[in-house]
């Protein structure tokens, strides 16, 4: 991108991040937000959602459990050790819950599915 197009960019939009969110969006409901942050929470949140994170009881698994309940998401934590699940559930406990089961087995992903049905 070049430095005269990024220019006219800038210029041709209004500076502030509200009417540059409206300009965006072609609608003014969102003028209303008082900060980016729940401009972003608007956008992008998870609340009322409900995400399955398959090995979340690792360290990577994890982090991306704390990332959805940061959104606003109820998680689903699954994996095979149940006492490493323990851990990553006391973090929330109102937003998450522990079920065992191994990915590479049918049978437990099958369960899994029955258990979001019921849910």
């Amino acid at each position: 991108m070049s430095a005269g197009y990024r220019l006219r960019f800038f210029e041709s939009f209004p500076s502030t991040r509200l009417r540059l969110c409206c300009r965006f969006t072609n609608s003014y409901r969102y003028s209303m937000l008082d900060t980016t942050n729940e401009y972003l929470d608007h956008l992008f949140g998870l609340s009322g959602k409900t995400a399955v994170v398959i090995g979340g009881t690792g360290v990577l698994g994890g982090a991306f459990v704390d990332a959805l309940i940061g959104a606003g998401a109820y998680v689903i934590v699954v994996g095979r050790n149940a006492a490493a699940g323990a851990d990553v559930v006391a973090r929330c406990p109102e937003r998450t819950e522990f079920f065992a089961a191994d990915s590479t087995s049918r049978d437990d992903l099958e369960k899994l599915v029955a258990h979001l049905r019921q849910s």
